[in-house]
């Protein structure tokens, strides 16, 4: 899901991006995948708010994650409380301060947490 939202008393808009990324793939297979929304964020000169289960099994798959998103200006979210293991949902943010982030892991109807953020603009 790619969906921009109009910011009340702002001229700005948010771009939100949701991945359920690729598994089973490799890497590169990932790699691709973000590579296929990489210029709507090159072009987007609002904030950004991309998350979900990116599938991020292995380190390599982490570094090269961390490393893609970080070149077009996107920062990785801290946890509140990270799950023990693998974690394979993240939230990473351009323009955007993080003031809460946290696993909903009570929320049932899914293998993964829901992931709950408190935002706001960058100014």
């Amino acid at each position: 899901v790619i969906t921009k939202y109009s910011i009340q008393d702002s001229s700005q808009v948010l771009l939100v991006l949701n991945i359920h990324g690729i598994n089973f793939r490799g890497t590169q297979g990932l790699q691709n995948q973000i590579n296929q929304v990489l210029p709507l964020i090159r072009d987007h000169e609002g904030p950004v708010l991309f998350a979900g289960d990116f599938n991020t099994k292995n380190d390599e798959r982490v570094d090269m994650l961390t490393n893609l998103l970080r070149s077009e200006g996107l920062e990785g979210v801290e946890w509140d409380n990270p799950l023990q293991g693998k974690q394979l949902d993240h939230a990473y943010v351009r323009g955007l301060i993080v003031h809460k982030a946290h696993m909903l892991t009570e929320v049932q109807g899914s293998d993964h947490p829901a992931l709950y953020l408190e935002l706001s603009l960058n100014v």
